[in-house]
């Protein structure tokens, strides 16, 4: 009967251990997916970034610093009214 007990206790030790490592890849992966994101990232004159691999394949997006800065994805930066920009997240608005 005690050979039961420890054996269920060891099944449920292994289960968060395998939840725990399953946490800890996803959170790698979503690390490493960030770094290959940053290295990608120019920071412009204007204080928007573009990306440079986009700049080298001729696509003339630009990105929210506001929007980057605090979520680490990129929302596009789109013509608004007049000559102004606005962010397609925060609606932040650039010239």
């Amino acid at each position: 009967m005690v050979s039961g007990r420890y054996d269920t206790v060891l099944w449920c030790y292994l289960f968060d251990i395998r939840e725990e490592n399953e946490a800890l890849k996803q959170r790698i992966s979503d690390l490493e997916e960030t770094k290959i994101l940053s290295d990608d990232l120019e920071l412009t004159d204007k204080g928007v970034y573009i990306r440079k691999s986009e700049k080298e394949s001729g696509k003339n997006m630009i990105y929210c610093p506001t929007c980057y800065n605090d979520y680490k994805k990129l929302y596009p930066i789109v013509s608004a009214i007049g000559n102004t920009k606005q962010c397609t997240k925060c609606h932040g608005v650039f010239r």
